[in-house]
């Protein structure tokens, strides 16, 4: 099959490493790929011939068997040229996100009203929606969607070999956990991953330090709020670094508190590394994992987050040894192709 995906960028985002990672399998089974993205910014580089486009430019859409979108804008640039698409190409485009919850935390209530209004309507001229998991599908089956939906989980695979963490971040780490338990996640800085649950441990628990390897738009209220605590000499921000992952094998604990999620890669790659969770119950993280897997703690509760970290600890190894047999089972990358290729197929 011949397939274009429609890319916002070639950053180092986690749709967008989604993508690469379906591309890279789809050449091995032996189907054509090219990308087509709007940004000029470039931090990733992928194994097929990529173009940059405008929005208002038509690419040969007739050309491609399939035309995969992701996020807002390739969604919209899909449903605005719809009427240069003939019967012959199929529209098909990921969810990463739940828009009306995620938007609006993200970028407010006037953008997080309009835009899922947007969203919702390029959608409809899509022939299939992917969703990450059934928590996404029940979600969008309340907007009429139900016809269009499949379920298709977020797959990763961490490289076999990879370059050492710097050596310069390496020796700030080390001088940094010394003596602590080092908590610690790779994420956006934003409302809805929840990292301020994580401060209220530190004030009541002197034994942790919390690594952040991610920036955002939350990152000085959270060093904020960690100085009105009384821990910002126990926790670093890194910053944002390639290849977040890298860094996670030097975390005691993997922690990822969030408040909503699609299916996110880093608590993949740390079933990857083996590296033991503790996750929000929310309801997407108890369907793509066991309590036999990860260690969950109720949000906003700071004891349960407390007992949630005691137990990651206390069952460490089989925590690693569990979330990681259920990743080779079930979220790798070569899997998750095989139902994207069965899926191309189905819709062909």
């Amino acid at each position: 099959m011949n397939i274009a995906f429609i890319l916002p960028s070639l950053l180092n985002h986690g749709p967008i490493l989604v993508a690469k990672d379906l591309i890279e399998e789809l050449l091995k089974n032996g189907h054509s790929c090219k990308v087509y993205y709007f940004d000029k910014e470039t931090e990733l580089h992928f194994p097929c011939p990529v173009e940059r486009i405008s929005f208002f430019k038509k690419i040969s859409f007739n050309h491609y068997d399939i035309i995969h979108s992701h996020l807002f804008r390739p969604d919209v640039y899909c449903a605005f040229h719809r009427s240069a698409i003939g019967p012959g190409t199929r529209l098909i485009t990921t969810v990463h996100t739940d828009i009306f919850r995620d938007l609006r935390s993200a970028y407010g209530f006037l953008k997080g009203v309009v835009a899922p209004y947007i969203w919702k309507r390029a959608w409809k001229k899509m022939d299939t929606i992917v969703v990450l998991s059934q928590v996404a599908k029940d979600n969008y089956n309340k907007i009429g969607l139900t016809d269009k939906l499949a379920i298709i989980n977020n797959g990763r695979n961490v490289p076999e070999s990879y370059e050492a963490v710097p050596q310069s971040d390496l020796d700030t780490i080390l001088k940094f956990r010394s003596g602590y338990t080092l908590l610690g996640t790779v994420s956006i800085v934003d409302k809805r991953k929840g990292l301020e649950q994580v401060l209220l441990v530190l004030r009541d628990n002197p034994a942790y330090a919390f690594l952040v390897v991610g920036d955002g738009i939350e990152r000085q209220n959270l060093e904020k709020l960690a100085e009105d605590y009384g821990v910002a000499n126990r926790l670093l921000m890194l910053g944002r670094r390639p290849q977040g992952f890298r860094y996670i094998p030097l975390f005691d604990l993997f922690l990822i508190p969030s408040r909503s999620e699609g299916m996110p890669l880093a608590l993949l790659e740390a079933a990857a590394l083996k590296t033991a969770a503790v996750c929000s119950d929310i309801p997407v993280f108890k369907e793509i994992f066991r309590d036999t897997e990860v260690s969950f703690f109720h949000l906003d509760s700071t004891a349960s987050l407390q007992a949630a970290c005691t137990y990651g600890l206390a069952n460490k190894a089989a925590l690693e040894q569990n979330a990681y047999a259920r990743y080779l089972k079930e979220y790798n990358v070569a899997g998750m192709a095989a139902h994207y290729i069965q899926l191309y197929q189905s819709t062909n």
